[in-house]
């Protein structure tokens, strides 16, 4: 085993030595051609630096905007808005101006994309009905009109390719509703009215909405926990209905739900601004995602536990270890779609985590190749099904009931009552014998029938001995299972050879156990006696093995004679 681990160890090592010679060799031979280019060709042109405001995209655009909006930084705001500033047109204040107009119209009556709707690659969306350079990031009504706010990708002074709200989108805003007075400074905000903004809403409006939102749902819940309880113990097993379970397990996350997308349906109508009411629609989002995770999460635990269940009481405990292994994964495909809609929500691309679990694999593989071994061990396990849960069995000399059979690794519960892990892998390449799964029992038992019976006796007791065994419902017929083996010191030796039916390994004993006693009370009826071999000692005085000229006593002398 050791010098297998050693060569392995040994080959890694030449793999590795060999792919970093290679690599340097590439290197090398990269930095070889360089130097042999000819020093007159022209260069490639330089690429125009990154956008600081990260607008080369529709959805980061869109979440910097909103940002401006929620800190109430006109200036920063302008630089999302086509207000005329790189052209000359406008000054920075005007520019300002106006995107303080837009915000606050914004502000009462604007709503914006949700940004999982909006793409991440800098083309935008192509396939929207829109120009190539046009992308549709939310409404604003304004003077009874609806007016669709459009980002337009444009170039600034730099030749960098940006995004920012269409000119006509904001003329269009301005020109249908009369814009609100000029900011003056002579009518400074008074530092105590200003508001703590915690993700572009104010905190007070997080703490009410949290304070509510959460005060109903541990209400509901509460509510429907006690009438949970009341169901399981009206019940005759002490188990609630299944539809009951379903309820309940529905419950706590579908409120959830429900209350926080109430809460952003009402932020309108409730006169919050367009950065509040955009910050509680994404939090209201993450929520939503995760209640639909638990909720999904919960469905699929219940419908295990049902299943299992229904498995047992028909007698089908061999399929539960199955149904633990698609509940699990049930549950990993749904926690990955939960992480990966989370990531999306923040403006992350979950496409590009995709394509580097490409490049990845083969490092995972090396680097998890015991887990990913056992995974697969545990499959071939369900698969093959040479043990299921409930079965005994012996594996490498212990035995003991499989009692799950996990992705990893797989639990025996012993006949001393502890548990016993196997990893998967190992146990696919172990010798298992499974004791449960049987059409028969062996019964190979020794009867001894004693010497005083005679001839006539031992040929009584071999009679009484066929006639039992062949009486009993499950035995299955055979040649000779009744057999004289010999003449013991004690006894007749007779053996019982036989197979009983049976289902299982437990109801083989039970069965064996009859036909024993069925034996029993055949002999006591004929008045045999079952006599166990052994060998009679006798013990005698010395003097009268001496007297006998035993062997090691010389014979006594007689003192009457010379």
């Amino acid at each position: 085993m050791g010098f297998g681990t050693d060569n392995r160890k040994t080959t890694w090592g030449k793999s590795i030595r060999l792919a970093l010679a290679a690599g340097l060799l590439g290197l090398s031979g990269a930095q070889a051609l360089a130097e042999d280019k000819p020093k007159d060709e022209p260069t490639e042109t330089a690429s125009p630096p990154s956008d600081p405001l990260e607008r080369e995209n529709p959805r980061n655009m869109q979440i910097g905007m909103m940002a401006a909006i929620g800190a109430q930084d006109d200036a920063l705001l302008a630089r999302y808005i086509e207000t005329g500033i790189e052209t000359g047109k406008a000054s920075p204040e005007q520019a300002a101006e106006q995107a303080r107009q837009f915000r606050l119209l914004l502000d009462k009556a604007g709503s914006i994309a949700q940004r999982l709707a909006l793409p991440l690659a800098a083309e935008g969306a192509l396939d929207d009905g829109l120009p190539p350079d046009e992308e549709k990031i939310g409404n604003l009504t304004a003077g009874g009109e609806e007016i669709p706010i459009i980002a337009r990708r444009t170039e600034d002074d730099e030749g960098r390719k940006i995004w920012r709200v269409s000119a006509q989108t904001l003329a269009q805003a301005l020109a249908a509703e009369p814009p609100p007075p000029p900011a003056t400074e002579e009518s400074p905000v008074d530092e105590s009215q200003r508001k703590l903004v915690v993700l572009g809403a104010p905190l007070s409006s997080w703490v009410l909405l949290l304070g509510v939102g959460l005060t109903i749902f541990a209400a509901v819940v509460l509510l429907f926990r006690i009438l949970y309880h009341r169901l399981a113990q009206q019940s005759e097993d002490g188990k609630p209905h299944p539809v009951a379970a379903i309820i309940y397990a529905m419950v706590p996350p579908a409120t959830l739900m429900a209350i926080y997308q109430t809460i952003s349906t009402i932020a309108e109508p409730l006169g919050m601004g367009l950065a509040e009411r955009a910050a509680i629609a994404r939090l209201s989002g993450i929520v939503v995602w995760a209640g639909a995770t638990w909720l999904a999460w919960r469905l699929v635990a219940v419908a295990g536990d049902f299943i299992s269940d229904r498995f047992r009481a028909t007698g089908h405990a061999q399929r539960i270890g199955m149904t633990g292994f698609i509940i699990r994964s049930i549950r990993l495909l749904i926690l990955a779609i939960a992480i990966a809609a989370f990531l999306a929500t923040f403006g992350i691309d979950v496409t590009a985590g995709l394509a580097a679990l490409g490049i990845g694999g083969l490092a995972f593989a090396l680097g998890a190749r015991q887990a990913v071994e056992d995974l697969i061990g545990g499959i071939a396990l369900l698969l093959d099904r040479p043990v299921q849960v409930g079965d005994l069995c012996r594996i490498d000399g212990e035995v003991g009931r499989v009692d799950e059979i996990g992705l990893r690794s797989t639990r025996i519960r012993t006949r001393d009552r502890t548990i016993l892990t196997i990893p998967n892998s190992q146990l696919s390449d172990s010798k298992i014998e499974n004791l449960e799964k049987r059409d028969r029992f062996f019964v190979s038992q020794k009867v001894g029938v004693s010497y005083s019976a005679g001839a006539e006796g031992l040929a009584r007791a071999l009679e009484v001995l066929r006639s039992t065994l062949t009486e009993d419902p499950h035995y299955i017929p055979s040649i000779c299972p009744i057999r004289l083996l010999g003449f013991t010191d004690g006894c007749f030796e007779i053996e019982i050879h036989a197979h009983l039916r049976c289902p299982s390994h437990s109801e083989g004993f039970l069965r064996q156990e009859a036909l024993m006693l069925a034996v029993l009370r055949a002999f006591e009826h004929e008045g045999l006696e079952i006599a166990v071999p052994g060998r009679r000692l006798t013990m005698e005085p010395d003097s009268a093995r001496a007297a006998s000229g035993f062997p090691g006593f010389p014979p006594t002398p007689n003192p009457g004679k010379p």
